[in-house]
């Protein structure tokens, strides 16, 4: 999750979410097996004129995988596409995510 945490804004709630449901997880003992994900149609949608945010708009195709709790229990994840749009600006040499949505 440092990686995560080092290119999210700290109002981006999906990245914060997520971060904290992967560190939950393993604190409890828990895991996740390793799964592929793979990106389809994306586009690139610059900033309007004064704006310092660009866009990245696509799919996201998650292949099956698998979760452990803590407690043991086994959670099956199916294979999911999503569409996804990437809110972010190009900060010091790298790119910063202000926000996520996923349809």
């Amino acid at each position: 999750t440092t990686d995560l945490a080092a290119m999210s804004e700290e109002g981006c709630v999906f990245c914060r979410s997520t971060i904290d449901d992967a560190t939950k997880l393993h604190k409890d003992g828990g895991w996740a097996n390793p799964w592929t994900i793979t990106l389809h149609d994306l586009s690139y949608i610059p900033p309007d004129e004064g704006k310092e945010y660009s866009g990245i708009k696509g799919k996201v195709n998650a292949e099956a995988s698998t979760v452990i709790k803590g407690n043991g229990e086994v959670v099956e994840k199916s294979q999911e596409t999503i569409s996804m749009f990437v809110a972010m600006k190009y900060v010091g040499g790298g790119w910063v995510i202000k926000g996520v949505s996923v349809e």
